[in-house]
């Protein structure tokens, strides 16, 4: 009996083991150490994926460096004519301002700071 018992300790442990899978890739200019755990190789090695394909598709939407990007057409027509963006790229823009404006606040005091322009601050 005892040899069975400990036999379904075992079988018991090994269902619930997970394995961690890492894969390292230089993306967006910038290395990215990818760490997933899984129940089994093959569903970490899927997973790996998907955060590549949406890092690739984030890159596309906003690489300055990328002619195709919806970021680059904006620097290309700056000053001649607006351009219409995703959504996404809009919202993410809002957010950065956002933060941006909250640092200059948290940075400058009200008696010297070098952004004195009542639209930026």
């Amino acid at each position: 009996m005892r040899r069975f018992s400990f036999l379904i300790v075992l079988i018991f442990c090994n269902a619930n083991a997970q394995i961690a899978v890492k894969r390292d890739t230089v993306l967006m200019g910038s290395k990215f150490d990818i760490t997933i755990v899984a129940d089994d190789s093959i569903a970490a090695v899927k997973n790996i994926n998907l955060v590549i394909d949406e890092i690739v598709r984030i890159e596309e939407l906003i690489s300055e460096w990328k002619p195709s990007s919806q970021v680059s057409e904006i620097n290309r027509n700056a000053g001649i004519k607006p351009v219409k963006v995703d959504k996404e790229l809009f919202d993410l823009t809002k957010r950065a301002l956002f933060f941006s404006k909250q640092i200059l606040f948290k940075t400058c005091s009200t008696s010297f700071c070098i952004f004195n322009d009542p639209q930026i601050m």
